[in-house]
């Protein structure tokens, strides 16, 4: 359904499952990661922040108008 990237960087790669709102399981590819950017970004800033997952620009459309924003979304890693 699309691409996330996720804070952890050992996930680049994986297949997952991200799940909306309403409980809807959309399969992504977790194509890249918060890295160890600068201050205001990056895994850390991801995790301090609690995002799990950034999505690509058609996944995010989608599902914000469906859910609205803050979209509150869960990513199951597939293994």
């Amino acid at each position: 359904a699309g691409f996330i990237a996720v804070n952890d960087c050992t996930r680049v790669g994986e297949m997952a499952t991200l799940v909306d709102p309403g409980g809807r399981e959309w399969r992504v590819l977790v194509a890249d990661c918060g890295g160890n950017e600068g201050p205001g970004m990056g895994a850390s800033w991801m995790t301090e922040h609690n995002i799990v997952a950034e999505l690509d620009a058609g996944l995010w459309e989608r599902l914000t108008a469906a859910h609205g924003r803050p979209l509150r979304v869960e990513v199951r890693y597939d293994g």
